[in-house]
């Protein structure tokens, strides 16, 4: 829920042209430019330290 109200907010400031950064609240559009497009949630915790590693890059890699 927290990131379908905080997008609108980060597009707009960041100038992208989403519906959300011109309504103010989430369309669940298709645009290429949306910022909310990718959402994980892990339900339960995890026990085992290290078990999880998150890495970002930063360019495109195809599919």
């Amino acid at each position: 829920e927290r990131i379908r109200y905080i997008a609108p907010m980060n597009a707009k400031r960041l100038n992208l042209s989403t519906p959300c950064a011109q309504t103010g609240f989430c369309c669940d559009c298709d645009s290429d430019q949306r910022i909310c497009q990718n959402l994980l949630i892990l339900e339960s915790s995890t026990r085992t330290s290290g078990r999880i590693t998150v890495v970002l890059v930063t360019e495109e890699l195809g599919l």
